[in-house]
C-alpha cells in the first residue's frame, strides 16, 4: 500500500513537506518535480519495495505517473495499447 501526493501550480517546493506529513505511511519514499511547470509527485510506501518504485518518469515522452495499482491481464492490456514487449 502506498500514500500518494502531488502538487501543481507553484507548489513543487511543497513536496518535501507533503512527504514528511505522510511519514506514518512508510519510510521508503520517491519523488519527482518539474520546476518549470511547478509540478511534483511523491509516494511513501508502507512496505519495503521488492520491485520498481511506484513512480515512473519517461522524460522523452514528457510523462510522469505515480500509482498504487494492480493491473489484471497486463500482457493483454499492453498488446491492446501497442506497448512493445521491451517496455512492459
Amino acid at each position: 500500500m502506498a500514500a500518494i501526493c502531488g502538487t501543481w501550480g507553484g507548489g513543487a517546493e511543497a513536496l518535501p513537506a507533503l512527504l514528511a506529513a505522510l511519514a506514518d505511511c512508510g519510510s521508503e519514499q520517491c519523488a519527482w518535480t518539474h520546476r518549470e511547470r511547478a509540478l511534483g509527485l511523491g509516494c511513501r510506501n508502507t512496505q519495503a519495495q521488492g520491485g520498481p518504485a511506484p513512480l515512473r518518469v519517461d522524460e522523452a515522452a514528457g510523462l510522469a505517473l505515480v500509482a498504487d495499482a494492480r493491473l489484471d491481464d497486463r500482457d493483454g492490456l499492453c498488446e491492446a495499447l501497442g506497448v512493445p514487449a521491451a517496455g512492459r
